[in-house]
């Protein structure tokens, strides 16, 4: 199958979610349980690097309770690892913390939904196709061609509908001004 012939399934199956009550709410289905598969594991993550970030902190206190340390000390050695740790374990953390933020807000609800979709005919055509080509990437996180089989399978991105509704509104915004 070619490239454009995927490509213009793909904008099929998305117009016809938007056609399909029943679609969208398996849209919101899956969209809602990938939602909820990432925030498992970036809480899980961040619980991770916090109790790391605990030990590393109370294995420099205890390396530092003894007064200074020179630089022919061998705990210098271990020192300089655990702040490095540590740096690069408070960076993840804030980086965990955003994503999960971000994914938080990024709930989506039925309403959202089906106003995105259902505004997809009118917002496609009026892109261009480097803009087209970003509302796809947006909207699909993957895509799996059998081709022994003939068959395709789309993977959404969980926030991409409520990304998709919000330019939505930013695009009526736009025409209305």
């Amino acid at each position: 199958m070619a490239a454009g012939e995927i490509e213009r399934f793909i904008v099929d199956q998305i117009r016809a979610i938007g056609k399909d009550p029943g679609l969208v709410a398996e849209t919101l289905s899956q969209a809602g349980q990938q939602g909820s598969v990432r925030l498992n594991e970036l809480e899980s993550e961040l619980n991770a690097l916090e109790r790391d970030l605990g030990h590393w902190n109370t294995d420099v206190r205890k390396l530092t309770v003894n007064g200074s340390l020179d630089e022919t000390d061998p705990a210098m050695a271990r020192l300089a690892d655990l702040q490095e740790r540590i740096r690069v374990g408070e960076f993840r953390v804030n980086k965990v913390r955003d994503a999960i933020g971000a994914l938080e807000k990024g709930q989506v609800s039925r309403e959202e939904v089906a106003q995105a979709l259902a505004a997809f005919d009118p917002v496609w055509e009026s892109l261009t196709p480097q803009e087209q080509a970003r509302l796809v990437q947006l909207l699909i996180e993957r895509v799996d061609y059998d081709g022994a089989r003939g068959k395709i399978a789309i993977t959404f991105h969980a926030t991409g509908i409520k990304t998709l509704a919000q330019e939505n509104i930013n695009h009526h915004q736009e025409k209305s001004a």
